[in-house]
Parts: C-alpha cells; sequence; structure tokens
C-alpha cells in the first residue's frame, strides 16, 4: 500500500426474492446471498456469515503467497479449512472465533521458513486483523514428494 487510505468498493446489492440477494461489483462475477440454515437459509448458497469467515480464509492465503514471494520460498501446494463459530450474545448472535487449518507443502529445508512466513502472514492477515473474534491458525508443513525420496 502506498496511500495509507484506499476505498474498497463492494458493488451493489439487489433484493431478488424471499430473502435472496444478487451481489455484483462488475467486472467480477455475480453471487448470490442468503441467510444461514441456522436463520432459515439454504446451505447451498453463500451467506454473510459463510463470506467473512471464507474472506478469513483468503486473506490468510493471500498475505502468505505475497510473503512467500517476496522471501523467494518456494511452495509447493498451500491448502486450507476455515471455520467459525457463532454464539448468541446479548446484542446478537456474533463470531467469538474463527480458525483456518493450513497445509502447506515445501522442500525439506524450507520448513522452518514456511512455518515462519505464515505466522507472519497471520499477524498481517487485513481481515483477521480486522475482526473482533480472535483467528486462530494451526499449520502443518509437508515436505514435498521429491524431498521425502531424496530423505
Amino acid at each position: 500500500l502506498t496511500k495509507r487510505r484506499h476505498r474498497v468498493p463492494a458493488g451493489d446489492l439487489a433484493w431478488e426474492i424471499d430473502r435472496l440477494g444478487w451481489l455484483s461489483a462488475p467486472p467480477r462475477h455475480g453471487l448470490l446471498g442468503w441467510p444461514p440454515p441456522q436463520f432459515g437459509g439454504s446451505e447451498d448458497v453463500w451467506s454473510p456469515e459463510h463470506l467473512l469467515v471464507a474472506s478469513a480464509n483468503l486473506c490468510l492465503m493471500l498475505t502468505f503467497l505475497a510473503l512467500a514471494e517476496s522471501g523467494h520460498l518456494a511452495v509447493n501446494s498451500y491448502r486450507s479449512h476455515a471455520e467459525g463459530v457463532l454464539d448468541k450474545a446479548p446484542d446478537g448472535p456474533r463470531f467469538v472465533s474463527v480458525s483456518i487449518q493450513v497445509e502447506l507443502k515445501t522442500a525439506a529445508a524450507d520448513r522452518e521458513k514456511a512455518e515462519a512466513t505464515l505466522k507472519q502472514a497471520e499477524k498481517r492477515c487485513l481481515i483477521a486483523n480486522s475482526l473482533k473474534a480472535p483467528v486462530q491458525v494451526s499449520t502443518r508443513v509437508l515436505a514435498t514428494a521429491q524431498d521425502a525420496a531424496d530423505a
């Protein structure tokens, strides 16, 4: 970031039917939004809750990959799974935690560097830093198949 402040246009939202909304922000693809099942929606359509947890997950990966690139860390694969926990509070439901489980594959010699880079990404993730709920990241770093065969 070269400037201190940036506007992030999120696009337009149009009510379709029932509680189904269409989010659009050209040139990006549109997206249907619906409440999660706990609030009378469907598991088949993205909800604001799903999008928030997915945003934290995607932000962590993109931050990690940017740091890995600038640190010349070769990453062979990155997979992650994220889950948020909602709880009732006096002023309404809220997220009380978000957990992200990351599995990385890199050269055996780069395992420690990969773990340190992910820790740095965890600290620098814009979305996680913007949430009230804590975001916990667990990591599993595996040697690539070629490195495992060499060992």
